[in-house]
């Protein structure tokens, strides 16, 4: 179930179908960063992944809109 939504993506996106792009990622020493893979989509593999390295937060676009999400709380379900 690496690439499914959480329930706090669909919640906060409207759809199970969401998948965000990653515009920037946030480790506390460095602060905010583009992400290692330009183009990542943010569904719950690429969260773990993101906190196993030590990211905090990430910036994602969806609609036309940016959105900041603590991972903690995006993989909390």
């Amino acid at each position: 179930m690496p690439n499914t939504v959480t329930k706090y993506g669909t919640r906060k996106f409207g759809s199970g179908n969401a998948r965000p792009r990653i515009v920037s990622v946030y480790r506390g020493a460095g602060g905010w960063r583009p992400p290692e893979v330009p183009g990542q989509r943010l569904a719950r593999g690429t969260a773990l992944e993101l906190r196993d390295a030590g990211y905090t937060m990430v910036r994602v676009r969806w609609h036309f809109r940016t959105h900041e999400i603590i991972l903690r709380r995006y993989l909390s379900d």
